[in-house]
């Protein structure tokens, strides 16, 4: 996002320092454990410590650390909070809510919902006189435009939006939306214009220096210097620099953005764009959980769907590359579906944005107008009470139709909601399936279990799940009644049993050590706990034999 986590938590009342100090404990908290940092924002927001709108505040940021990018919960949350109308918050917090929900919408790739955010929120801008955050808008909306293919008209508006911002960037917050408005220009001039855009990286590379300067939060600048390094290496490649494009991705490997979820999704391009399809899946494959836990309806999925797709075929994996085909189709196809739908919205928001100067010239006629009429309703006194009464009569009528109305309404609303949650538990059922054969390759092909420090935490990590979805992982693998502990430890003494079979003069030390258990003890105590018998018996019973 375009500005620091600090300055986009902002407090609607700043003498509150409890507060404040509450929110910055979690998001410093945030960097390091970011699901620990959501569990204690739902204990806070239990006890109603936080304003509500300052704890969504706090749960967007979460959202979108590099490690979990939730970037469709974040949207969703966002976008609730600008629709509620009824939500108390200063100028500042709602054009930074605005900035998000276009921001988010550009992420997905989805542009025309981008700029219905980005109108809105400089007609907001304008309104209150805040001329930089109002640029910013205008570069949304530019960038947007472009990557929707009006370019001749998308450019000049992007183009001086950044120009503003420019010109009166004197503070680490401007330095930010600066920063923000480098990199949309860069995206819009990525494909058509890739010398424009690597100039604008480099004014970029040198905003966030100066950011770093001011000595803010080094997740926030190590985050910008990667995402912008990881497109700067891909931006030199199709320049055919291949030597500066190899550079600038040796410096994308020495952020720690580079082994983030996002990180790992941001060097693919630059991966096809060389060729390399071995680093391309490999590195999708290890970022494969990024998309995971989102709505994938978006560009940007379908776009990786087909990379992948096509990675697989260069390298003869027909399987594969079908698989992946089939998959960018359907979410095409329903992708295609929503955009529609969004698409009408889009027209109905532009005519209105066109037409704001018409509606200040038709308020003035209506306050003619209703100036006029004062004067004849006062006139037509005793007829209008005829009229209302008469009216009265018909109200009542069509409250009686709008109470059945709704009723019928609330009845379909919950045949919809109960089709949603068995839409639901479907999803997690194939998302635990496909867990489950993952765990089953950790087992059996990559032997996790021979590692003597491995632990539950550990295999929760290599799978991308939480306690709850690893815990039903095992209900599916070993059983109601089964144990973690028992089942890697019969794995290990299977293995022991093929070394002691393979190599019979392999000291008993050394099979212990290599089928991964801790200590001599515990594997003699598991060893006869499964076979009837010690390691040291069993190796004679089997010579002798």
């Amino acid at each position: 996002m375009p500005s620091c986590k600090e300055d986009r938590i902002e407090e609607a009342d700043a003498a509150n320092e409890e507060v404040n100090s509450l929110a910055q404990s979690i998001m410093v908290h945030s960097n390091q454990d970011p699901i620990g940092a959501l569990n204690i924002l739902d204990s806070i927001e239990n006890k109603k410590l936080l304003p509500q709108w300052r704890a969504d505040r706090l749960r967007f940021n979460i959202y979108l650390n590099d490690s979990l990018f939730y970037i469709n919960e974040a949207t969703a949350l966002v976008e609730k909070d600008l629709a509620d109308s009824s939500l108390k918050v200063s100028q500042d917090v709602r054009l930074q809510m605005f900035l998000d929900a276009a921001h988010c919408r550009v992420t997905l790739g989805d542009y025309p919902r981008a700029m219905i955010h980005a109108i809105r929120g400089q007609r907001y801008a304008a309104e209150y006189g805040d001329l930089k955050m109002e640029a910013v808008f205008k570069v949304i909306n530019g960038a947007s435009q472009h990557m929707l293919g009006s370019y001749n008209k998308a450019w000049p508006t992007l183009e001086s939006g950044v120009k503003y911002l420019e010109q009166h960037c004197d503070d680490k917050k401007s330095l930010g939306l600066l920063s923000f408005a480098y990199g949309q220009q860069m995206n819009s001039a990525w494909t058509t214009h890739t010398d424009v855009a690597i100039r604008v990286g480099l004014k970029r590379d040198s905003v966030i220096n100066l950011i770093e300067s001011y000595n803010i939060d080094p997740f926030y600048v190590d985050r910008e210097r990667g995402f912008l390094y990881s497109k700067l290496a891909d931006m030199y490649a199709k320049f055919k620099d291949t030597a500066t494009a190899a550079e600038y991705c040796r410096k994308y490997y020495a952020t720690r953005f580079a082994n983030t979820l996002r990180g790992k999704q941001a060097i693919l391009n630059y991966y096809q764009t060389i060729g390399d399809d071995e680093n391309l899946i490999k590195r999708y494959n290890e970022s494969k959980n990024y998309w995971n836990h989102k709505d994938t309806l978006c560009n940007r999925f379908i776009t990786q769907l087909a990379m992948i797709s096509g990675a697989y075929e260069r390298q003869g994996d027909y399987k594969e590359a079908l698989r992946y085909g089939k998959k960018s189709r359907r979410v095409t196809a329903l992708l295609q579906k929503r955009q529609r739908a969004e698409e009408d919205e889009l027209d109905i928001m532009l005519a209105k944005a066109a037409n704001d100067k018409l509606d200040v010239e038709k308020g003035r006629t209506r306050q003619f107008v209703k100036a006029a009429l004062l004067a004849l309703f006062i006139a037509l006194a005793f007829f209008i009470v005829a009229i209302l009464i008469y009216i009265n009569r018909r109200s009542l009528k069509k409250e009686h139709d709008a109470l059945a109305s709704d009723l019928n309404k609330h009845i379909e609303e919950q045949k919809l909601q109960e089709e949603q949650k068995q839409l639901k538990e479907a999803a997690q059922s194939e998302k635990i399936k496909d867990k489950v054969i993952e765990f089953n390759r950790l087992i059996d092909e990559d032997k996790v279990y021979l590692n003597s420090d491995l632990s539950r935490p550990m295999l929760e990590q290599m799978l991308g799940v939480n306690k709850n979805t690893f815990s039903l992982i095992l209900k599916e693998v070993i059983g109601e009644e089964g144990n973690l502990s028992d089942f890697i430890a019969k794995k290990r003494i299977e293995y022991a049993l093929q070394l002691m079979h393979d190599d019979p003069d392999l000291d008993m030390e050394d099979v212990a050590t290599k089928a991964g258990f801790y200590t001599m003890r515990s594997f003699r105590r598991h060893f006869k706990e499964k076979m009837g018998m010690s390691p040291t018996e069993y190796r004679q019973t089997n010579s002798n034999g």
